[in-house]
């Protein structure tokens, strides 16, 4: 009994399905709540006397708008990834009595850890 021959049509059919199908969704590594991901985030992790940078854009190099302690919650807008960290855009769920406005910008996904309000 032997091998039946590939039909080079189907093989191809297949791996651009799946291909297709997956590609987008690893490009993109959004976790919002639409996307499964939290509605919220707590910042976690940071050394002692150390804090997460909110930063313009999701890059270490790019400016510090703002500094987050262990235990602040943050709101999730989305994250990618950029070479091999995960950035998310997030603001500030409610500023302390004095402070401006919640600001939004890009941490570090690392720091971040699925919280609720």
């Amino acid at each position: 009994m032997g091998l039946r021959p590939v039909r080079p049509r189907r093989v191809a059919f297949a791996l651009l399905a799946v291909v297709g199908l997956s590609a987008p969704a690893m490009a993109l590594d959004f976790a919002d709540g639409l996307m499964g991901g939290p509605d919220v985030w707590a910042v976690a992790g940071v050394p002692p006397g150390d804090a997460l940078n909110l930063r313009t854009e999701p890059s270490a190099k790019s400016p510090i708008l703002a500094r987050f302690a262990n235990g602040t919650l943050l709101t999730n807008q989305g994250c990618v990834l950029r070479g091999r960290q995960r950035w998310c855009k997030v603001s500030r769920h409610a500023p302390p009595p004095g402070q401006p406005a919640p600001a939004v910008g890009w941490v570090n996904g690392r720091y971040l850890r699925e919280a609720s309000f």
